[in-house]
């Protein structure tokens, strides 16, 4: 027998008040209400909240399935659904509640990724998920991580910093490091600079460079470039370079021996880096620019094209600077003078090719 009367009484009510104002019913007006009866009969049975169960429904959940998260306490189908996009289950949901979590809590922990196992061991060490994530994003455990808060590293940024950059396993080596004068940030970039990576050794070396008037950022630039040690500035100073200068041709990659050679023949290091690049020396790259070819992209290309620095200067004489432009000429079969005569009757190369093959000039 049906166990819901009442409602189901109200829904022959409400058939006959539509009787009464439009006739008799028509069969699938019937069939709908002897289902909506049947909906209702069905949702109190298996415990549904009045008014609930159409919205169970809506976001896909089963009688038995909405009365199992129902038992668990969790009776908004919205906020269920969203938590089975995130794994929970009812007994999942029920192990987390028993251990104590609050609802909001437990989406917290799961939004970040959390068994409750993990959840656990982190909660006593952190106020919320994210910043628990952090610290395993580190690499760390729990352990670990309460080790170093314990020690006064709170920012897990930084603790990144010590571990992932500096190369420290704990709070004891990142305190080695403060003990001798470095920060993380220094610290980090002093390692990454090229710097000696052990705190005592790196604390001798700093004080040493500030002994001679370096400030950290100019030394960790000097690092860059791979010069360790302020001694070694010396030589360049003694053969009367500046700091400026002996950085600039630090960074260029010469040699002392290099940079002197090509400072006495009128070079700076800038200028010095693109000939020697492409292979000039300093007594070819003065023989280029004195035929009047000042950029070594350009003597390359005249170079590429079997012309001398004595053969350009001849090509430029007579208003040619380009080498492709010379180039046309070469083809030709003529020379810089030849040409000459060409261009001055108002000839171009290839017309002044044909029209020597028509004349049988050699």
């Amino acid at each position: 027998m049906r166990k819901n009367i009442r409602r189901i009484a109200r829904l022959l009510e409400e058939a006959a008040k539509e009787l009464e104002g439009m006739g008799k019913l028509s069969f699938p007006r019937r069939a709908g209400l002897y289902r909506k009866a049947e909906d209702i009969d069905e949702r109190d049975e298996k415990g549904y909240p009045e008014g609930k169960w159409d919205e169970w429904r809506e976001y896909g959940f089963s009688p038995d399935e909405a009365r199992e998260w129902i038992e668990v306490g969790m009776t908004d189908p919205y906020k269920v659904k969203y938590w089975v996009g995130m794994g929970a289950t009812p007994d999942k949901v029920r192990k987390w509640f028993e251990a104590g979590f609050t609802p909001e809590e437990t989406e917290r922990w799961m939004e970040w990724e959390f068994s409750l196992e993990e959840a656990m061991e982190w909660k006593p060490l952190v106020l919320y998920p994210g910043v628990a994530f952090q610290w395993r994003e580190i690499g760390l455990t729990p352990y670990e991580a309460e080790k170093w808060l314990n020690a006064g590293f709170d920012d897990e940024e930084e603790v990144r910093e010590w571990i992932s950059v500096v190369g420290v396993k704990d709070p004891q080596g990142a305190k080695e490091w403060i003990k001798e004068g470095f920060s993380f940030w220094m610290a980090a970039e002093w390692v990454e600079a090229g710097g000696v990576n052990d705190p005592k050794l790196a604390g001798e070396d700093l004080r040493k460079w500030r002994s001679y008037g370096f400030k950290f950022k100019d030394v960790i630039e000097w690092l860059q470039l791979e010069v360790k040690d302020p001694e070694e500035l010396n030589e360049w100073t003694d053969h009367g370079f500046s700091l400026e200068e002996a950085y600039d041709w630090i960074g260029a990659e010469f040699t002392l021996e290099e940079a002197i050679e090509w400072r006495d023949a009128g070079f700076y290091a800038g200028k010095a880096w693109g000939w020697r690049y492409m292979e000039f020396s300093p007594q070819e790259a003065l023989e280029w620019i004195a035929a009047g070819v000042t950029d070594h992209g350009d003597a390359i290309t005249w170079a590429y094209r079997g012309q001398s620095p004595a053969q350009v200067r001849k090509w430029i004489e007579i208003g040619i600077s380009d080498p492709f432009e010379a180039e046309k000429w070469i083809n030709a079969g003529m020379g810089p003078e030849e040409a000459k005569a060409w261009i001055n009757a108002g000839m171009g190369p290839e017309e002044a090719k044909a029209r020597k093959a028509r004349r049988n000039i050699p």
